[in-house]
C-alpha cells in the first residue's frame, strides 16, 4: 500500500463561483483603488487545483465623457490599473492585468458589459475554501468616467482528483 502510486482519475473544471452584484462601479480620471465583489468559493476535499483564474464581468459599459474615453495606463505588476485577489487576511496578489486604453468608449455611450478573465494561474492563492476579495488597484480613465454597471466577480478552477 505504501508503494501504491496516486493515479489522476479525473479532470474537472466546475462552472465558476460567481459573487454578489454591485450596482455601480465608476473608474475616475484621478487614479484610485476600487473595492470589487467578494467572491465564497466551496472546494470539495481531496482534490488538487491545477489552474484558477478571476473573471470580471458587468452587464453595461457607459462612458459618461462627451469625449472618447479609455483606460489610462497599462498593468505595472502589483503597483497599478490591476485587479488583485486576496485570500482571508493574506496578501494581494495580482489577477487580471489590462493594457493602455483598454475599455475604449466613444463619448456618452452606453454598449453591452465586457466580460474579462485574467490570464494569471492563480492556483497557488486559490488552494481550498475560503472568500476571496478583488479591488482594483488605482484604477484611472483618461477623463472622468467610465461606469460598469451590473460588476460581478468570478473565480474559475481546473482540478484533478486522485485515487
Amino acid at each position: 500500500m505504501e508503494n501504491e502510486r496516486l493515479v489522476a482519475r479525473s479532470m474537472f473544471t466546475p462552472i465558476p463561483d460567481w459573487s454578489e452584484t454591485q450596482l455601480d462601479l465608476t473608474i475616475p480620471a484621478a487614479a484610485g483603488t476600487l473595492v470589487l465583489p467578494n467572491v465564497a468559493v466551496v472546494i470539495p476535499d481531496g482534490i488538487t487545483i491545477v489552474k484558477a483564474r478571476a473573471i470580471l464581468a458587468s452587464r453595461v459599459i457607459y462612458n459618461s465623457n462627451v469625449a472618447l474615453n479609455k483606460l489610462n495606463g497599462a498593468t505595472v505588476a502589483a503597483t497599478s490599473q490591476v485587479i488583485q485577489i486576496q485570500k482571508g487576511a493574506g496578501a494581494w496578489s495580482d489577477a487580471i492585468n489590462f493594457i493602455d486604453d483598454e475599455l475604449s468608449q466613444a463619448g456618452l455611450i452606453r454598449d453591452a458589459g465586457v466580460c474579462i478573465p485574467g490570464t494569471i494561474n492563480l492556483s497557488a492563492i486559490i488552494t481550498g475554501s475560503d472568500t476571496y476579495s478583488f479591488r482594483w488597484l488605482l484604477a484611472r480613465a483618461d477623463l472622468d468616467s467610465i461606469i460598469l454597471q451590473d460588476v460581478k466577480m468570478a473565480i474559475q478552477y481546473s482540478y484533478l482528483v486522485y485515487k
